[in-house]
């Protein structure tokens, strides 16, 4: 073999190992800190990770929210379970993450009647839509199995079973080819609150937007 095909061979093996390296950055996650609707400071520490180790499994490389709270101080992100499009943009930019995970904590309950309860949401900053979003709840109840075996009374473990159900195809080969809605673009206010509850408002928000992403809606954050 002559030096001249080594070295093209050589060049060749590198460009493939960079672009390699770069499509695996791309479909790196960063997770933003999710907003506690529960009303239990304890839960994200409990529920994060549950979290973590659910999108670990299915293979995506993670920039997990506590590496990305300097970059949320640099830009003075201070919003959780939602962000504007020229911060997720700077984010993108300045992690070289392609993708996003948004959401909040919507139900914790501990005990005998143990109950789980969330809202995620994927945001590909290359397009700036969202390709996965999902609200979804369990209870220890749900859990029960055939004469009344298998309650489960850990919220850790409520949390696992309904993320390795809800994720099944949250998986990177699943975005390589990001999905495309087939529907109209839809703008999704805040809903006003006037409930007792403070998060009422922002866990409905939430919801809906998860249900009119699963419609086949272009969802604008809100």
């Amino acid at each position: 073999m002559s030096l001249a095909t080594l070295l093209r061979n050589l060049l060749l093996a590198a460009s493939v190992s960079l672009a390699a390296a770069a499509f695996a950055r791309e479909l790196e996650l960063a997770v933003l800190p999710l907003a506690n609707h529960t009303n239990l400071a304890a839960a994200p520490a409990e529920l994060e990770p549950v979290l973590t180790e659910a999108l670990t499994e299915r293979g995506w490389t993670l920039l997990t929210s506590s590496e990305l709270r300097p970059f949320l101080r640099e830009f003075r992100i201070r919003s959780r379970g939602w962000i504007g499009r020229a911060s997720a943009q700077r984010l993108a930019e300045r992690t070289g993450s392609r993708f996003l995970l948004l959401g909040s904590w919507d139900v914790f309950r501990q005990g005998q009647e143990a109950e789980v309860g969330l809202s995620l949401r994927l945001l590909d900053t290359g397009t700036m839509t969202l390709v996965r979003a999902v609200s979804c709840g369990t209870t220890a109840e749900d859990q029960v199995g055939l004469l009344g075996l298998g309650k489960v009374s850990s919220c850790r473990e409520l949390a696992a079973r309904l993320l390795d159900e809800a994720l099944a195809d949250w998986t990177p080969a699943d975005l390589v080819t990001p999905p495309t809605a087939e529907g109209p673009a839809l703008a999704l206010i805040p809903l006003d609150n006037f409930t007792t509850d403070e998060h009422a408002g922002s866990i409905l928000d939430g919801v809906l937007v998860s249900r009119l992403f699963g419609r086949g809606y272009q969802v604008i954050e809100p």
